[in-house]
């Protein structure tokens, strides 16, 4: 049995349906159909959007908020995905896959932010955040 959701407006430029409003049509494996509309909407979806974007002191201070602390907050609030950013800044390789490993049988994606940070946490112009994998999303 499909999950209608809308009427929605969907953002992505790679589909021939962005910017139009639809239907989507889900099934469990994904978008079953998408079917078009004349009803007005202010609703957007888009593919990769990220559900909430957090700021963290780990691994930095180890008496933070731990990811795991953060991923079950997020998790209780009905949060899938958490675009997550350092307050140092994590540019380099080796503290990425860390990370990445430490976050891999938590129950949410989480997205690091490419971003940097000065030692007193003010971060990088708008502009040089990215999420990784995200796309659509703005500060």
């Amino acid at each position: 049995m499909a999950l209608t959701v809308g009427p929605v407006r969907l953002a992505d430029p790679r589909s021939p349906w962005n910017g139009q409003r639809v239907y989507l049509h889900i099934v469990p494996q994904g978008i079953e159909r998408v079917e078009s509309t004349s009803a007005e909407t202010d609703v957007w979806v888009s593919p990769g959007w990220v559900d909430l974007v957090a700021w963290t002191n780990q691994p930095q201070i180890p008496t933070a908020e731990s990811f795991s602390e953060l991923a079950e907050r997020a998790n209780r609030g009905g949060f899938t995905t958490v675009g997550v950013g350092g307050w140092w800044g994590w540019h380099e390789p080796e503290l990425l896959v860390q990370l990445r490993s430490s976050w891999e049988l938590l129950p949410i994606t989480f997205l690091p932010l490419a971003s940097w940070a000065d030692p007193r946490g003010r971060i990088a112009p708008v502009e040089s955040l990215r999420v990784e994998g995200a796309f659509g999303w703005t500060l």
